[in-house]
């Protein structure tokens, strides 16, 4: 009954490895990500481009009689920021999270093989 749990070790790790190499493969990072997340995220960074030059212009040319306020242009800005931000931040993890599944999933399966090796060696030194 010794012999099967360092022999149950090493091949537990070893599929875990394997799965861990293919997770990318079985679970890519679009699956996460939508078409209409990726035009929203687009068009939120439009936005902090227009409304970044419009603040820089109104700033320039402070006048009451044209333009708009800075301070309500700055406050939109700050606004679309917010959720551009969020949105980028749902992006990046939707695009780590198989990457990171799969290096977690191989470096258990490496420590689990290993583990189940050194036993294997120990047990064939004392049997």
């Amino acid at each position: 009954m010794k012999a099967i749990i360092p022999v149950a070790c090493v091949i537990l790790g070893v599929l875990l490895l394997v799965m861990g190499l293919l997770w990318g493969t079985l679970f890519p990072p679009q699956s996460g990500w939508s078409p209409e997340k990726n035009t929203q995220l687009t068009e939120l960074g439009t936005q902090l481009k227009g409304l970044g030059f419009k603040l820089a212009e109104a700033q320039a040319n402070p006048s009451m009689q044209r333009g708009e306020n800075p301070a309500e242009i700055k406050a939109k800005l700050e606004e679309v920021k917010k959720e551009h931000d969020a949105l980028y931040a749902e992006f990046e993890s939707a695009r780590d999270r198989p990457a990171n599944t799969g290096n977690a999933l191989k470096w258990v399966g490496v420590i689990i093989a290993a583990i189940g090796g050194i036993f294997a060696f120990v047990g064939n030194k004392e049997g």
